[in-house]
């Protein structure tokens, strides 16, 4: 009986992204305020969608954050608003690793400290879709920036 060509090997299934920038560190984000971030429900559909399916599902991409305040009226009647930090998610296509090292400046500091990210805790990590944990032949696309000290453990 002549062997078949029909390969026996499981296609790869597709990594599905879903709710990556809660991920993601927000970077010089006071610890104090990661929580009202957290409150809000954010819509970042558009990400996970050019992670999975989009311009970004092929490439090699690191993901960071930052916060940026900004004064929302919740309503008409909202004449004072309030001042709310907003999510900011950067993504970087690159073939060559993320630096691991980052800059602290402030306007409390003259100088720029530039220190390793270990000093902090943090690290570049590679992202794995839920749909895929467990799974020994995926190769992670992409990197986001996670801390592992104090309330935010990103770490996966």
């Amino acid at each position: 009986m002549p062997k078949s060509t029909v390969s026996r090997k499981r296609p790869l299934p597709k990594e599905e992204y879903e709710d990556v920038w809660e991920h993601v560190y927000l970077a010089g984000t006071e610890w104090s305020q990661i929580e009202e971030v957290q409150q809000e429900e954010w819509d970042f559909e558009h990400l996970d969608d050019a992670l999975t399916y989009g311009e970004l599902s092929s490439k090699m991409v690191h993901l960071f954050g930052a916060t940026e305040p900004q004064l929302i009226m919740r309503d008409e009647e909202d004449v004072k608003g309030s001042i709310i930090p907003v999510p900011v998610i950067i993504a970087v296509e690159s073939a060559r690793p993320p630096p691991s090292t980052i800059g602290i400046k402030s306007v409390q500091r003259t100088e720029e400290e530039i220190i390793p990210m270990s000093s902090l805790k943090m690290a570049w990590h590679p992202h794995v879709p839920d749909n895929l944990t467990g799974s020994r032949r995926f190769n992670p696309a992409f990197t986001f920036l996670s801390a592992s000290s104090g309330v935010l453990a990103c770490v996966t």
